[in-house]
C-alpha cells in the first residue's frame, strides 16, 4: 500500500512539473496561462470571495462590479462555484494571484486523482491508472487549455462515468444520488464541462443497450420499484440546474444564442487532433504545419492532440474488438470497454466538421439537444473523449497483460517505457504570466479609485492614436508606457484585453464598480474590449442607465493623452489629478437633486 501511494506520489508529482513547468521552478510567481481568460477566472474567483466575506461589496452573487451598469454580467460566462471553496480556502491567508495557483495546482491533482481512482475501480494496475490520470490531468492539450482555467476542473467526470456504470450493472438509490450529485457538481464547477457531461452520459446510456442485455429492464424495474425516491431525486437536481441556470437563460435573452456561424470556427476537424501545440513539443515540427489548414482566429481551440499513446492504444483497442480476438475478455471487461469506446467513436462523430463550411452532425445538437446553442467551443469535447478513451483502452490493455505470460521483467519494462514514452510526448511549454507584472499597475490605479471616486471608466489608448504618434513622441512616451508596461511590443500596440482586466482587478480591490469590463460577450450599450467612449458619451451613458444617482465619477485616461481632455457641460464639474502614469477627471454634479 505504501508503495502504491509513493508510485501515486512520484507520478503526480512529474504530471505538475510537466504541466507547471515555469509556475513550479519560479517559487509559485508565474501564474499559469495568458493575460486572457485565465486572469478573467481569477477575478470570478476573487469576486466570489468578496462576496462572502466582504459585507461592504458593492456586488452581488452574479453581478460583478464590472460593465456597469449592467446587471447580471457573471452568466456571460463560467461562474466557478464548484471549486471556489477551494479558492477561498486559500485567499484567507494569500493575496488572489497567489490564491488562485494555489487553486490551480489543487484542481490539477484533484484531476489526477479522480482518474486514477476510477481506474483502480475498474481493476485497472497502479503503473496503468498513473499513466491515465497523466494523460487525463497533465497533457499537451491542458497546457493551452490552461489559458481557459474554467476546463481545468474535471474531476467530477470521471467519477462520474464509473457510478453510471455501476448503476447499469446493479442500479441503486446510493449510485442514484451520487451520479445526480457529482453531474451537478461538475456543471457547478464548469458549465462546460459539464454539459458535455450530461451530453456524453446521454449517448452513453442510449448505446449501453445494444450492448448490455437486460440493462433497460433493470433501469425500469428500480424505476417502478423506487419511484418516490427517484422523483424527488431528479427533482431536486434539475431544480438546482434551474436556479444554477436562470441567470444564464436571462442573460441569452440579452444578448442572444450563439449564431451556428461562430460555432462553426470551433467544429473539430480532423486536423484539429493532429494539432500539437507549436512551441517544446517532439510532436510539433511533423504537425504544426497543420494549423493553415484549420480556422485562424480560434486556432488555440483546435490543438486537440491527445498523443500517439492513447491513438495507438485506441487504433489497437478497435481493432480487437471488431475482429472479436480479446477471447481474454471476461463479459463485464468487453462490455464496458465496449461502450466507453463507442461513447467516444459517437462523439467524436456527431463533433466533427468535415467541409471547411461547418458540414457537420453537430448541427443538430445545436438545434435540438437543451443548452447546445450557447456553446461556443465545441473542440473542448475533446477532454471528455480523452477520458472515455482512456478508460477504454487502459481496461484493454491491463486485462491484455493479465492475460498473456510474460516474464515480468519484461512485463516492467513495457509499462516503465509505455509512461516514460507517454510522459515525453506530453510535455510542452507553459504558459505564464509574472506575477508581478501588473500589480504595479494595479496599485497605481487602484490608488486613483480611492480619491472620491463612486464610478470608474478607463479610457485605454485607442489603435489610432498609437498609430498618428512621431518618433520623437515614441521616444518621450518611454516612463508613459501603456499597460502592460515593459511589455516588448508597447508602446506600439496596446493588449485591449489585459487594460480591462487591469482596470476591473483595480476596482474589485478598493470596491468600486467600473463600466470597463470583459468577459463571453459584451452587453449591450457598454464599450467593447478594443473600443473607448469619449467622455460626453459615458456622462450620458450614466445619466440614461445608471439605476441609482451618481455624484462623483471618475473619467480615468494616460497622461501623455492630455491634449485629448473634454470639459464637461453642467451639471457637471470637474477636478483633476494626475499620478504618474495617469490622469483622472473627478466629475461632480454641481446641483445634485434635493
Amino acid at each position: 500500500m505504501f508503495a502504491k501511494g509513493c508510485l501515486y506520489v512520484v507520478i503526480c508529482s512529474i504530471g505538475l512539473l510537466l504541466l507547471l513547468e515555469n509556475t513550479v521552478l519560479s517559487g509559485l510567481t508565474q501564474v499559469p496561462g495568458s493575460f486572457g481568460d485565465a486572469w478573467l477566472n481569477n477575478y470570478f474567483l476573487e469576486h466570489s470571495w468578496q462576496v462572502i466575506s466582504n459585507r461592504q461589496y458593492a456586488g452581488s452573487l452574479y453581478s460583478p462590479i464590472f460593465f456597469y451598469p449592467q446587471s447580471n454580467v457573471l452568466a456571460l460566462s463560467e461562474n466557478l462555484f464548484g471549486t471556489a471553496p477551494i479558492y477561498w480556502l486559500f485567499r484567507v491567508f494569500s493575496k488572489p494571484n497567489f490564491a488562485f495557483i494555489l487553486w490551480f495546482i489543487t484542481n490539477t491533482i484533484l484531476n489526477f486523482a479522480a482518474t486514477v481512482f476510477t481506474l483502480r475501480r475498474f481493476r485497472v494496475r497502479p503503473i496503468l491508472a498513473c499513466l491515465g490520470g497523466l494523460l487525463m490531468a497533465y497533457a499537451a492539450q491542458d497546457a493551452i487549455r490552461m489559458s481557459h482555467a474554467q476546463l481545468i476542473p474535471q474531476f467530477f467526470t470521471p467519477l462520474a462515468l464509473y457510478a453510471i456504470w455501476r448503476f447499469i450493472q446493479q442500479p441503486s438509490k446510493r449510485l442514484l444520488a451520487i451520479i445526480l450529485g457529482l453531474t451537478y457538481w461538475q456543471v457547478l464547477s464548469s458549465i462546460y464541462l459539464g454539459w458535455f457531461l450530461l451530453f456524453g452520459i446521454g449517448i452513453t446510456l442510449l448505446i449501453t443497450p445494444l450492448v448490455v442485455p437486460g440493462t433497460t429492464t433493470k433501469i425500469y424495474r428500480f424505476i417502478r420499484q423506487h419511484w418516490l425516491f427517484s422523483s424527488i431525486a431528479i427533482a431536486i437536481w434539475g431544480g438546482g440546474l434551474a436556479v444554477l441556470l436562470a441567470p444564464y437563460l436571462q442573460a441569452k435573452s440579452v444578448v442572444g444564442a450563439r449564431p451556428y456561424s461562430e460555432i462553426i470556427l470551433t467544429l473539430p476537424q480532423l486536423s484539429s487532433w493532429f494539432l500539437t501545440p507549436p512551441f517544446q513539443n517532439i510532436w510539433s515540427p511533423i504537425f504544426y504545419i497543420l494549423a493553415p489548414l484549420l480556422p485562424q482566429e480560434r486556432i488555440d481551440e483546435h490543438i486537440l492532440f491527445l498523443g500517439m499513446t492513447v491513438y495507438v492504444l485506441a487504433g489497437w483497442t478497435a481493432y480487437v474488438l471488431l475482429t472479436k480476438r480479446a477471447t481474454w475478455l471476461n463479459p463485464e471487461s468487453r462490455q464496458l470497454v465496449t461502450v466507453t469506446l463507442g461513447s467516444a467513436a459517437i462523439l467524436f462523430l456527431l463533433s466533427l466538421s468535415i467541409s471547411s463550411d461547418g458540414l457537420s452532425a453537430w448541427w443538430f445538437v445545436y438545434r435540438f439537444v437543451p443548452g447546445a446553442s450557447v456553446i461556443r467551443a465545441v473542440t473542448r469535447i475533446s477532454s471528455l473523449i480523452n477520458i472515455y478513451l482512456l478508460i477504454a483502452t487502459l481496461v484493454m490493455l491491463d486485462r491484455r497483460l493479465a492475460a498473456k505470460p510474460m516474464h515480468r521483467g519484461l512485463k516492467a519494462a513495457f509499462l516503465a517505457f509505455l509512461l516514460c514514452f507517454a510522459t515525453i510526448e506530453q510535455s510542452t511549454g507553459q504558459l505564464s504570466r509574472d506575477i508581478q507584472a501588473h500589480q504595479v499597475a494595479q496599485q497605481e490605479l487602484s490608488q486613483l479609485l480611492k480619491q472620491n471616486c463612486q464610478l470608474a471608466y478607463y479610457q485605454f489608448p485607442p489603435s489610432a492614436a498609437l498609430g498618428q504618434l512621431t518618433a520623437t513622441q515614441t521616444e518621450n512616451l518611454e516612463r508613459f508606457k501603456i499597460f502592460p508596461r515593459n511589455h516588448p511590443e508597447v508602446p506600439t500596440q496596446l493588449d485591449w484585453i489585459a487594460a480591462q482586466f487591469l482596470m476591473m482587478f483595480a476596482a474589485i480591490d478598493v470596491n468600486i464598480p467600473v463600466v470597463n469590463g470583459h468577459s463571453g460577450s459584451t452587453p449591450e450599450g457598454l464599450p467593447h474590449f478594443n473600443t473607448t467612449f469619449d467622455l460626453p458619451k459615458m456622462l450620458n451613458l450614466i445619466e440614461q442607465r445608471s439605476p441609482q444617482e451618481i455624484q462623483q465619477f471618475c473619467y480615468i485616461t494616460e497622461r501623455w493623452r492630455e491634449d485629448t481632455l473634454s470639459t464637461p457641460s453642467k451639471p457637471w464639474s470637474q477636478n483633476i489629478i494626475q499620478s504618474e502614469h495617469y490622469t483622472v477627471q473627478q466629475i461632480s454634479k454641481t446641483n445634485p437633486p434635493s
